[in-house]
């Protein structure tokens, strides 16, 4: 049994680690699209996506680096201000915000609310005039 794996890694080379690790080490040379750009990206300690291919006019092995577009965050715009607070809209939804100290009073509280309720709405009302015109 010994003789036999003996005979097999004098034939091939290959001692049992690298039958293991898939044969001996092979060194690869890869092309890379756009490199300039890469190094600067791995040089800024970014992480590089991209894609992998053999190509098929040359069949080198190539890598093209592949940045997508940063997420796009989308703030609300400003429709207006109230005593009390702000009136916001994005694509789905009209915000109201609004603070009211404590000191207030529950009563003059509850007319600041009212108050602030109707401004709302002719916030939204002129809004949408603007809009139409």
């Amino acid at each position: 049994m010994k003789d036999s794996i003996k005979r097999e890694q004098s034939q091939t080379g290959l001692n049992s680690a690298e039958r293991e690790n898939f044969g001996p080490k092979v060194k690869k040379f890869i092309e890379i699209l756009n490199a300039d750009a890469a190094l600067k990206l791995l040089k800024a300690g970014k992480k590089l996506q991209g894609v992998l291919y053999i190509d098929e006019s040359t069949g080198v092995l190539t890598y093209k680096p592949n940045n997508p577009p940063s997420k796009i965050t989308k703030t609300d715009s400003l429709m207006g201000y109230t005593d009390f607070g702000r009136v916001t809209e994005n694509s789905k939804f009209v915000k109201v915000y609004e603070l009211y100290p404590k000191m207030m009073g529950v009563k003059r509280m509850s007319k600041a609310i009212d108050r602030e309720a109707d401004d709302v709405k002719d916030i939204i009302a002129s809004r949408e005039i603007i809009d139409r015109v």
